[in-house]
């Protein structure tokens, strides 16, 4: 690439005057697969190129010769390199900011919402790594690094499973410990898991109370969270609508925190 850079380079500017030995240089780094004059090589015959090329295409196969090579004249590979490109810094921005996001939650999970204790022995995270839940059953938030290894859809997944083990273990503490549903005939903690297994209307609804919980600090109404889940339907869009709503709530979760923490610990004295 850089052969070639300089190649260009002198090509281009071959009406000015440097103190530099082009022909040598020619010679000894790139006549192996170019000439100048003297017919196509392994690469093509670079006599007059700047006259063949414009210069924006010779800046493009520069950047991205792979493209350049298997494109058509049209430039179409130089455009799908591009875009690849593109795709793939904007990947790496994602996981970035996910990765940023993931830490900041965990934090608030570990310190308002007691995810360390929440999580028990036998609860297993697909694709998390031991290293994460032990560090977080330590009571630590994991350090970036670790975190920035899981992909962003990953991550996502889960903190949702985090706010769920938690939002389910605060419906149990106030479900034990509130008189309003300690004197209930039906446990409410054990009518409440059962919700998961009836229906996938049900089981993503049970999301959605978990995560009220959790901002209500007491247990919602259960004719709220069936309004809100159209009585729990199941059809494909209601589910989707259903997580939507869910990953509000968990925005809705982290913004609180820091409101309050702005208003409780730096207002002034």
């Amino acid at each position: 690439m850089k052969k070639i850079s300089t190649l260009l380079f002198l090509l281009l500017t071959a009406n000015i005057s440097y103190a530099f030995d082009g022909e040598s240089y020619f010679k000894q780094n790139c006549a192996s697969c170019h000439s100048i004059g003297e017919g196509d090589k392994i690469g093509p015959d670079l006599a007059e190129v700047s006259k063949r090329r414009s210069i924006d295409w010779l800046v493009k196969f520069v950047n991205y010769p792979e493209g350049m090579i298997f494109g058509d004249e049209e430039e179409e590979g130089y455009e799908k390199k591009k875009r690849e490109k593109e795709i793939e810094e904007e990947i790496k921005k994602e996981n970035e900011e996910s990765t940023d996001f993931t830490h900041k939650f965990l934090k608030v999970l570990l310190h308002r919402y007691d995810l360390k204790k929440c999580l028990h022995a036998d609860h297993v995270f697909e694709d998390i790594p031991d290293q994460i839940v032990d560090t977080l059953r330590g009571g630590n938030v994991p350090t970036k690094s670790e975190i920035a290894k899981l992909d962003a859809p990953t991550q996502d997944f889960f903190l949702k499973d985090c706010v769920f083990i938690c939002g389910l273990a605060a419906v149990q503490f106030y479900a034990e410990n509130d008189d309003q549903y300690k004197e209930l005939e039906r446990n409410t903690f054990d009518e409440i898991m059962k919700m998961p297994d009836m229906s996938p209307g049900h089981h993503t609804g049970c999301y959605i109370l978990a995560a009220l919980t959790l901002l209500f600090s007491d247990i919602p109404d259960q004719m709220m969270v069936a309004a809100i889940t159209n009585n729990f339907e199941s059809s494909e869009e209601q589910i989707e609508l259903n997580m939507d709503y869910f990953n509000m709530l968990c925005a809705c979760i982290i913004r609180r925190h820091m409101e309050d923490t702005a208003y409780y610990f730096n207002r002034p004295q």
